[in-house]
């Protein structure tokens, strides 16, 4: 595809070329213009031109357990979008990619990530032959647990309610956190209990009022 630009100011010498695409090769000749409209080109070299922006303001808009999900303001040219997740903050482990094609996408979810682990994130818009990346804020964030499992209540009395599960283990957890509300979507009073015990299995929430029914709710 041929691209130009031309003046009719013989005292002029500097042009420029836009509409070209981003980091592309481009072969470039420049001549003098004469009265019958002819042109005689002498070759002026090759060169590449720049990869376009990346994605603006990326951010780390929801995680989950096996995948974090990143969102962005969308830049102008770009041939698509990909988001990477590394363990590495350098990029240099193994990375979890999703790619689309769509230049009007602006979420992204990495999958196949595994619970409980920290990863950094990326966002990049693509051009021909490169991807330009933007870090986004903030930079890392660590997986969800996997749910815990076998929970029951074990114990209730007057003021208290004891429940146990089956324990996620080390590596798997940082700990625990119970939780109880008067409401079921938690909007009213809480009372919570937590331990950075991962091998514990049971905890007691305390200071409850006597015949009240609490929904109780839990973190790992």
């Amino acid at each position: 595809m041929l691209f130009s630009s031309n003046t009719t100011d013989v005292n002029q010498s500097t042009l420029t070329v836009t509409g070209l695409g981003s980091f592309t090769t481009y072969y470039f000749r420049v001549g003098g213009t004469n009265w019958n409209n002819v042109n005689n080109y002498l070759s002026a070299g090759s060169t590449r031109t720049l990869a376009g922006a990346p994605p603006v303001n990326p951010i780390i808009s929801a995680v989950y357990i096996t995948s974090i999900t990143a969102s962005w303001t969308l830049v102008s040219s770009t041939m698509g979008y990909k988001v990477d997740a590394s363990t590495a903050s350098n990029f240099t482990g193994t990375l979890f990619s999703s790619i689309t094609t769509s230049t009007q996408s602006a979420v992204l979810s990495p999958q196949s990530l595994s619970a409980n682990t920290t990863y950094y994130l990326r966002v990049g818009a693509v051009y021909p032959g490169t991807t330009s990346y933007a870090n986004t804020v903030p930079s890392s964030l660590s997986t969800l647990t996997n749910l815990v499992s076998a929970v029951q209540i074990y114990q209730v009395f007057g003021t208290s309610v004891t429940l146990n599960w089956a324990g996620l283990g080390a590596g798997n957890a940082e700990g625990y956190q119970l939780q109880a509300s008067t409401a079921s979507d938690f909007s009213g009073a809480q009372f919570s209990s937590s331990t950075p015990d991962v091998n514990k299995s049971t905890l007691t929430l305390t200071g409850l009022s006597g015949s009240t029914t609490y929904i109780c709710g839990w973190e790992a």
